[in-house]
């Protein structure tokens, strides 16, 4: 089974709404300036009209991934217990793993929990 730092970590950075938010600053009707994604307007602009916009599908598809990478990890961290508990064929193993899940959420202490109760299901 992989050190638990392992399955905590997700390949794919969270995302942060200032990276898909660009910003367009007018004066008098007219753009003057358009700021990249993810940076600041500059302090000098701050009095001028300021107009924000959020590339939100961008942003969802983002969150998607790295929920998709997390599930990942999670089954991945499954499979590995039920291998290391040798339950991997046990139609009684997703009962014990809701179990200890409903008692734990941390890698480690789900490990325990159902390193100590495996016997139950055997």
């Amino acid at each position: 089974m992989k050190d638990f730092s392992y399955y905590a970590k997700s390949t794919v950075s969270y995302p942060v709404t200032k990276n898909y938010t660009k910003y367009f600053v007018y004066s008098e009707g007219k753009l003057v300036y358009e700021t990249e994604y993810g940076e600041e307007v500059p302090s000098v602009y701050k009095h001028y009209t300021i107009e924000k916009k959020v590339d939100i599908t961008g942003f969802q598809l983002h969150m998607k991934y790295y929920a998709d990478e997390l599930s990942k990890l999670y089954d991945e961290f499954k499979l590995d217990l039920f291998k290391e508990l040798g339950i991997e064929d046990n139609h009684k193993r997703e009962m014990l793993f809701d179990k200890v899940r409903s008692i734990s959420d941390s890698f480690s202490s789900i490990y325990e929990y159902a390193s100590d109760l495996v016997d139950l299901i055997l």
